[in-house]
């Protein structure tokens, strides 16, 4: 008998043809590393924060207040060479590169990110920077489960998902909160409630709340409290509280974007940067120093807990909130690492407490202002984020009281809605747009706010039409020759008359002699749903009823009667097509200069202004050098797909992306954008 070679045991074939056991196995693994990492990452700011407070500031402020200035810009210093030098992706809040890479790179996170995000948070929070841990964690625990499914060579999909169990692990292993962990992975990270993707995240979740409680925990992280809503006469004023809440939130994002913009405006090598920022924080620190780190479960910051415990004075509750929003502007948008989950915790918390001890002065009700406190976090983190169910589970497993539960669901839901009125993007998200890349993995209608209708539609002297005084064969006949099922009716002035369909000329009776005498205008809609030529595609459908109609005339804004063209199905179907098309040829272009790479290029916008020589030039005529890449146009709160014909307006925000070495290129480039009219 002849000797049968002995086969080998490959891991990764058996997994792949065992699905189930791979997702369970996989899930299982990346859980572990997530909570491990969760764990690590924990000590290593504890030390960090010990070692700058007992061995630099303590010292220094024995000498001088004003010395301690120094604690937090050492930090940040060390946090800019670390990310300039070492991995780009470790600066700034860490959810949004995750959202980025599993939006537009499949989930592929390079390996170095979680080693370096671990260091760089680390020093950034522990020198007393403005920020919280759960954005670096999410982005460890993310790239951890991204190198997972890089060592076994998964598909695309499957590392979406590996990713979203990471950061999971991370939140769930964090905070102590293993239903927050999968609902904030899901809500956010995939933004898909699939039952699949659910279970696997699970199982990812809870590993990592295991593996991190063996290192002690298990205990509500904000301890167990006797307080809660005393009676349904309360809710308006939690609704009151949603409300702030949502301006809080509002504030604080958008004031963030526009501190980050103002950081790259200054004229300083990037690295220096989170160093400005952090001298700033310690400026701050000086007269309030409980703004520096995350405020909470910290040995040398119990500021949230004192809140919840016997309270603070309800006015330095107002000063502390401020103060927290400016600490954080400064150490996120100089470039710091670190989350914003635990700023929001911190302003939703003083904000509520000072609201509540209002609201009982005032009005004289029963409750207990740290009520309010619990409530406020829930509102300010889901008004920031957008993601009301994350925030609630989040609280709820936080301080695990029923009685608060309706409390803050109220506040974090309305928080969310108002905030949502106020400005599209999330705090997760304003970066993204930034820099012309929208955010959304599975909403087609999302692509669409980047389409003008001007470009979708069928311009009027490309479109077919009718006459109201035309009888209703002969629009028999014009219908059949055509093919179409419907028309605008205009009338020899170019003034909208209405929309004639195949079946208003249904409606039509009186045999062939009747339907001889009967005119168009006698059966058309007459006030027909309509666009203007400046709606994105999505506004357009977002009309009542525009989804039910195949065809919308397209009118004058100041003319409402002057037809310029029709947007019809079709229209839709190929603008959709083409802005997915240009949306991956920019993603692509991107990705050849190094931006998603990491590699060595800088972001930069300006806003065109009246006075700007390219003001009402076309985007065609610009002329951008060699080294530098045009990569979005916004315009308002949308942001347009620059083509060759899009014209300038004042108030344009051009977003652009350099290499290195072109910097000269880009400002003599843009100096004649500003002083000299471009070649024709």
């Amino acid at each position: 008998m002849a000797h049968q070679p002995k086969r080998r045991f490959n891991l990764e074939h058996y997994l792949r043809d065992s699905p189930t056991l791979m997702a369970f196995g996989t899930a299982l693994l990346v859980g572990t590393l997530s909570g491990y990492g969760a764990v690590g990452f924990s000590q290593l700011i504890v030390a960090v924060e010990s070692f700058f407070y007992d061995y630099v500031r303590t010292p220094l402020s024995q000498v001088s207040h004003w010395l301690t200035i120094i604690v937090p810009a050492i930090g940040g210093l060390l946090v800019g060479l670390m990310t300039k030098y070492a991995a780009r992706e470790a600066r700034g809040r860490g959810v949004s590169e995750v959202m980025l890479a599993v939006a537009t790179e499949g989930g592929a996170i390079r390996g170095r990110v979680a080693p370096i995000k671990i260091l760089a948070s680390s020093l950034c929070i522990g020198s007393g920077g403005s920020a919280g841990r759960e954005g670096p964690i999410v982005q460890i625990g993310s790239s951890l489960g991204s190198m997972v499914a890089r060592v076994l060579r998964l598909p695309r999909r499957t590392t979406q998902v590996l990713v979203a169990c990471g950061a999971a692990g991370g939140i769930s292993a964090t905070f102590n909160t293993p239903l927050a962990g999968v609902v904030f992975a899901l809500e956010v990270i995939l933004q898909d409630f699939a039952p699949a993707n659910f279970g696997i995240v699970v199982i990812a979740s809870v590993t990592a709340w295991f593996v991190a409680n063996q290192y002690g925990g298990g205990e509500p992280a904000f301890g167990r409290h006797d307080f809660g809503v005393s009676g349904l006469e309360e809710m308006p004023l939690y609704l009151g509280l949603a409300v702030a809440c949502a301006l809080s939130s509002t504030l604080f994002s958008k004031g963030l974007h526009v501190v980050e913009e103002r950081f790259e405006s200054i004229a300083v090598p990037e690295w220096v940067r989170p160093a400005i920022g952090g001298a700033l924080v310690g400026l701050i620190a000086i007269w309030m120093p409980r703004v520096m780190g995350v405020g909470y479960g910290s040995e040398h910051n119990q500021t949230v807990h004192e809140v919840l415990g016997n309270g603070l004075p309800w006015m330095m509750c107002l000063w502390l909130a401020l103060a927290k929003i400016v600490a954080t502007w400064l150490t996120l948008g100089s470039g710091g690492s670190g989350g914003v989950f635990a700023p929001c915790l911190f302003i939703g918390a003083t904000l509520g407490y000072a609201f509540g001890n209002a609201a009982v002065a005032l009005l004289g009700v029963q409750g207990d202002p740290r009520s309010f406190a619990l409530a406020g976090m829930a509102g300010v983190f889901a008004g920031a984020s957008r993601a009301p169910m994350t925030a609630v589970l989040t609280l709820f497993e936080m301080s695990q009281d029923y009685r608060l539960i309706l409390a803050i669901m109220a506040c974090a839901v309305v928080s969310s809605m108002l905030a949502q009125r106020l400005t599209r993007e999330s705090i997760y998200t304003v970066g993204m747009k930034r820099r012309g890349i929208h955010i959304d993995l599975h909403s087609q209608a999302a692509l669409m706010d980047a389409v003008m209708v001007k470009d979708a539609m069928t311009p009027i002297d490309e479109m077919d039409a009718v006459a109201p005084d035309m009888s209703v064969a002969d629009c028999y006949q014009v219908f059949a020759r055509t093919g179409h099922h419907g028309m605008p009716v205009i009338a020899d002035d170019g003034a909208l008359v209405g929309i004639v369909t195949i079946k208003d000329l249904g409606h039509a009776s009186g045999g062939a002699t009747g339907l001889e005498r009967t005119t168009v205008n006698d059966v058309c809609t007459h006030r027909p749903i309509t666009a203007y030529p400046d709606m994105t595609v999505n506004e357009a459908l977002a009309q009542p009823g525009a989804a039910d109609v195949g065809r919308l005339p397209v009118i004058e804004r100041m003319r409402p009667h002057r037809v310029v063209g029709v947007l019809r199905r079709d229209d839709i179907v190929r603008a959709y097509a083409r802005a997915s098309a240009e949306r991956a040829q920019s993603l692509e272009k991107l990705a050849i200069a190094g931006w998603l790479e990491g590699a060595h290029v800088h972001a930069k916008t300006f806003t065109v202004k009246e006075t700007d020589a390219v003001e009402g030039t076309r985007v065609g005529q610009l002329h951008v050098p060699e080294g530098v890449l045009l990569a979005g146009l916004r315009r308002g709160n949308r942001v347009i797909i620059p083509k060759g014909d899009t014209i300038l307006s004042p108030g344009d925000r051009l977003s652009v992306v350099i290499e290195a070495g072109h910097e000269a290129d880009y400002e003599h480039w843009l100096n004649s954008l500003r002083h000299g009219k471009p070649e024709p």
